[in-house]
């Protein structure tokens, strides 16, 4: 499952999670989309491990990076680290007051995490400039 966001011009949340969408069908999720609106770029989470390291799931993260480049060669793509948001997002939940059972649904957890890993991004970008 991915998630989706959307920035405006400004570079805040227009939607907070536009739609989650199963990894088979995320190419022409895009296309479907960058058809009705323009995109400056895409933000993919990237995977490492606590040491720094590539994690396990890191070359299908690149083949799909691949893909998506080769589809869509005018749209540049920003890896943001994402260690740690799984727990972060975790936190967040049980401090937002969401109950253990809800917690366990594994999209919302994905979801908060998704929102942390762009916020990552959109803070380096912030601090570039």
């Amino acid at each position: 499952m991915q998630l989706i966001f959307i920035l405006n011009k400004q570079h805040w949340l227009e939607y907070f999670v536009l739609t989650t969408v199963p990894t088979h069908t995320l190419l022409d999720f895009l296309a479907s989309y960058f058809l009705k609106e323009k995109v400056e770029s895409i933000v993919v989470g990237y995977p490492l491990q606590t040491d720094a390291t590539d994690s396990e799931i890191v070359p299908q993260i690149k083949g799909f990076v691949k893909q998506f480049e080769k589809k869509f060669p005018d749209i540049p793509h920003h890896y943001a680290d994402e260690r740690f948001t799984s727990k972060m997002a975790q936190q967040a939940l049980i401090m937002g007051g969401m109950k253990k059972k809800d917690r366990q649904i594994k999209g919302n957890t994905d979801m908060v995490s998704a929102s942390l890993i762009l916020q990552t991004y959109l803070e380096w970008r912030t601090n570039q400039r």
